[in-house]
């Protein structure tokens, strides 16, 4: 019995190590981001390596692994070239200013690339299409982004119809399509609330954020889009809300750029990828 109990411990082990060498190997990780040392903020997490399918040719799919690092002991910039709007409401407005006092030039982390911030407080879905077409004949912005984060729709639940809300849709992408020729639309799904200020049970309310996302994935995937989900992000969460319930906190904008400076990165590297996380 005692024989047995340990070959299946040596089996255990020396399939761990296997496994390890072989993550090592083809994910070009240092031994630092495979064996944690003092910290694990640098070391691979198990929640960092997922399996998913990645587009293949044609229609078809390739299963792949993954592997996420919090953060890079060395290679802290993601590299990007050309001009990326990222446009929305109060929140794009204060993780704006919470980049400001953490990332130099408001990159979070993306270099080589000259990120523009439109955060506007109040702002909603509907008036977006409008919004940019503004922004289009404006003096200084008629270059044209490679990329636009779009990241609405929080204040036009309760006020908006879903069906209005998936008219502003289209229109917002065919719209981009007209007047930014090249440019990448990138819906940003519309994050939760702890507390919605609208009229409205949490539960409908949250069921309508839910129901536009999906919508919102359809129509810009469609259109040649791409779609940025934050899953770390729910309304129980309530470490991420400030107080109100409705704007983030510091940890809350921290997650929000991460998963910005992310998106950008998986999109630049995997120009099939239409989703990110791909999963």
């Amino acid at each position: 019995m005692l024989q047995e109990v340990l070959s299946a411990v040596v089996f255990w082990v020396a399939s761990g190590f296997r496994a390890a060498f072989s993550l090592a190997f083809f994910a070009f990780l240092r031994v630092g981001e495979v064996v944690s040392g003092e910290g694990t903020r640098h070391t691979i997490q198990f929640g960092g390596v997922r399996w998913v399918e990645l587009p293949a040719e044609g229609d078809g799919t390739r299963p792949a692994v993954l592997v996420a690092l919090e953060s890079s002991k060395t290679d802290q910039l993601v590299v990007l070239t050309g001009l990326v709007w990222i446009i929305g409401d109060s929140l794009v407005k204060w993780a704006a200013t919470f980049a400001l006092g953490h990332y130099p030039d408001l990159d979070i982390g993306v270099a080589a690339a000259n990120l523009v911030w439109r955060g506007a407080p109040g702002a909603t879905l509907l008036r977006l299409p409008q919004r940019l077409r503004d922004m289009a004949s404006r003096h200084g912005e008629r270059r044209t982004p490679t990329m636009m984060v779009l990241h609405l729709g929080g204040n036009d639940l309760g006020t908006a119809t879903l069906t209005q809300m998936e008219a502003a849709l289209r229109e917002v992408v065919v719209t981009v399509q007209r007047l930014f020729p090249g440019c990448t639309p990138i819906w940003s799904d519309t994050l939760p609330r702890v507390r919605y200020s609208r009229a409205g049970s949490q539960s409908r309310l949250e069921a309508c954020r839910k129901n536009i996302n999906r919508r919102a994935r359809g129509i810009f995937v469609r259109g040649g889009g791409r779609i940025l989900s934050h899953p770390r992000f729910s309304w129980e969460r309530l470490e991420f809300f400030r107080k109100d319930g409705v704007h983030l906190s510091n940890l809350g904008n921290k997650g929000f750029l991460d998963d910005i400076r992310e998106g950008l990165s998986f999109f630049s590297l995997c120009p099939r990828g239409v989703r990110y996380p791909p999963f």
